[in-house]
């Protein structure tokens, strides 16, 4: 459930930051709205194919990979600057707050990043339908999963720190990130920038719906699996005529649409619900 929750809020903020500020104000209607499209299609069956879903994944990883290179590069002269800034003020602030609150202080960041583990999760999850050998095919997609989000999340950060982005209203950081770097491209008068930074901020939602869609995945199988134990109900592992767990479908659906309308999709809320789900699953997996 929180899978879907902050999965879908944090596509939404992606796409809407392209759109005027203005949007936002409905920001919790369209997310309510993909996520009732997101139930009644798995009600109908819905089958994840790698073929559909690989030019998303390609499409994100290129545009960012692209977007963090440039800007690092952009701003090379800066990095040994950063750097001996970052060690001064992490070495001042151990002094001040003591190593203790210092570790607090980065364990809440890292806890706060957890939406990037989205991917991670749903192979824990999932194991027992990936392509056998499970296992060795699981530690496989797991270290291409964690390389490329190092990658990504690792270098969206440090772009951060060299372009001092700050929050703006209306936008995430990644829109402000790509609008300071990109933004004010032309060719000929044709506002490339704009396109492209519609472009890589459409991938983001793209690929975060698409992480919302393994909630309804795993969710209904993992609820499965519980009821087979007895932990749940036994009709959550009954199939419909569509061989669809309906029951599950329906459970982790509504309960995503009460969460999202209690936390009225503020991510700054979700990510914390979300970090403590996902390590807790980890934990079990």
């Amino acid at each position: 459930m929180p899978t879907i929750s902050i999965s879908l809020s944090s596509g939404v903020e992606a796409v809407l930051s392209f759109l005027p500020a203005s949007y936002f104000r409905h920001k919790l209607s369209f997310i309510l709205l993909i996520t009732a499209i997101l139930i009644l299609l798995n009600l109908r069956g819905v089958k994840e194919s790698v073929a559909t879903l690989t030019p998303i994944f390609v499409l994100f990883f290129i545009c960012h990979a692209a977007v963090i290179l440039y800007g690092i590069f952009s701003h090379v002269s800066a990095t040994p600057t950063l750097f001996i800034d970052t060690i001064r003020e992490t070495r001042q602030g151990i002094r001040q707050l003591g190593f203790g609150t210092m570790a607090f202080l980065l364990l809440r960041g890292y806890g706060m990043g957890a939406g990037t583990y989205t991917g991670i999760k749903a192979v824990s999850n999932g194991l027992q339908i990936l392509r056998p050998p499970q296992v060795k095919t699981g530690k496989k997609t797991m270290a291409m999963m964690a390389a490329s989000l190092a990658f990504t999340a690792g270098g969206l950060l440090l772009c951060y720190l060299l372009t001092d982005v700050q929050h703006v209203a209306g936008k995430t950081l990644n829109a402000s990130l790509i609008q300071n770097l990109i933004g004010n491209w032309t060719i000929g008068g044709f506002p490339l920038g704009v396109w492209l930074l519609g472009l890589l901020l459409l991938s983001e939602g793209a690929i975060l719906f698409v992480a919302a869609q393994t909630g309804f995945i795993d969710g209904p199988r993992v609820l499965g699996n519980m009821a087979i134990d007895s932990w749940v109900p036994n009709r959550f592992k009954h199939l419909s005529e569509r061989l669809v767990v309906q029951n599950g479908i329906l459970f982790m659906g509504l309960a995503s649409v009460l969460i999202l309308i209690f936390t009225r999709g503020s991510v700054q809320v979700l990510i914390i619900m979300y970090s403590i789900n996902v390590f807790i699953t980890f934990s079990l997996s």
